[in-house]
């Protein structure tokens, strides 16, 4: 199957800290969000949607399609 998207690569410290996420977020504030890494990926998807955005964090497991 063809596959059309575009690939981009970011360079993140391996501890990014709350405010520096939220202004990369800016840039995608109509994508859907998938909190996945860190202590309080909930608390981070809940935060994200009471600003707008669609975030969730996924359960350990769970799939999404692309």
């Amino acid at each position: 199957m063809p596959v059309s998207a575009q690939v981009e690569g970011y360079d993140f410290s391996a501890h990014a800290d709350h405010d520096g996420l939220r202004q990369f977020l800016d840039a995608y504030d109509d994508a859907e969000i998938l909190v996945n890494h860190g202590d309080r990926c909930g608390e981070f998807a809940a935060e994200l949607r009471t600003n707008g955005y669609d975030a969730s964090a996924p359960e350990l497991g769970a799939t999404y399609s692309v």
